[in-house]
């Protein structure tokens, strides 16, 4: 939903790095009240691939982990000692976070601010270099999503968008199962939205309750198989969509149904042996 007097979205203009950074800080995000101990920093990760255009790298979370099977962005909880270590580096005249887009166009809102992005951009980027092993001064900082809250896990998600520059090679840990890229032409495709008919496998249901109830999802179909993206990263990755391109998807009631069923073990992940 556009606010008054924001810059209108031109659909014909090329979804740039730059282009990216300017329409974030034209809604960008104010980070009075975030609680430190209670939020958690991921990274919204874009890729530039040539011909096939801009794609959005979600991770997909293995068995062994909490919310498993589910495609997510990297990121985690704040090391208070390691990352407070590394923002005070990106604070530094001259380091990759001061040459960012995202950072010189935001940075006339104050030293709580840079402060705030400074840690959390650390953070998300120590979680990705474990999880995936992307280089830290490979990545761009463009922006930031609004925060989110998690209601089963009771945390809330604080998007920080990143731009990978060039190609990287990527190794991954025992938390991830797989790397999925997802093209925007396809994230912007209305066809490729569905209702999402979930139901929880064990005695203690989420909050929603009891049966299975219907969410917002995206399908998304590789050399992997068919993937669902709903929750958390979904409604992150739809408010995207609408900052920057101006998309919306079609009501939920206009969309086919697809089910699925969560695993006693989604809430905790499987023991590892």
């Amino acid at each position: 939903m556009r606010i008054p007097g924001e810059m209108p979205i031109d659909p014909s203009v090329p979804m740039t790095r730059d282009r990216v950074a300017e329409l974030l800080e034209n809604r960008g995000q104010n980070l009075t009240g975030l609680s430190i101990g209670e939020t958690a920093g991921v990274l919204f990760l874009i890729q530039d691939h040539g011909p096939q255009g801009p794609v959005l790298l979600l991770t997909k979370r293995s068995p062994w982990v909490k919310q498993s099977g589910d495609l997510c962005c990297p990121g985690g909880r704040v090391h208070r000692v390691l990352d407070r270590a590394l923002a005070g580096f990106f604070l530094l005249p001259g380091s990759p976070l001061s040459r960012s887009p995202g950072w010189i166009a935001g940075k006339h809102r104050g030293g709580h601010w840079r402060r705030l992005v400074s840690l959390y951009w650390s953070c998300s980027l120590r979680e990705s270099w474990e999880e995936m092993g992307l280089r830290p001064w490979g990545v761009d900082f463009l922006g930031l999503l609004p925060r989110y809250s998690l209601a089963l896990f009771r945390r809330g998600i604080l998007p920080l968008v990143g731009w990978i520059r060039g190609h990287r090679r990527l190794q991954l840990n025992w938390e991830v199962e797989r790397l999925v890229p997802i093209p925007f032409s396809a994230l912007v495709a209305a066809e490729n939205y569905a209702a999402y008919h979930l139901e929880a496998d064990w005695d203690e249901p989420p909050t929603w309750g009891k049966g299975p109830v219907a969410f917002p999802c995206f399908l998304h179909r590789d050399a992997g198989g068919q993937e669902v993206l709903w929750g958390a990263t979904y409604q992150i990755v739809l408010t995207f969509l609408d900052r920057v391109l101006g998309f919306e998807p079609p009501p939920i009631a206009n969309r086919p149904v697809v089910t699925g069923t969560l695993s006693s073990t989604y809430a905790t992940g499987r023991p590892r042996v």
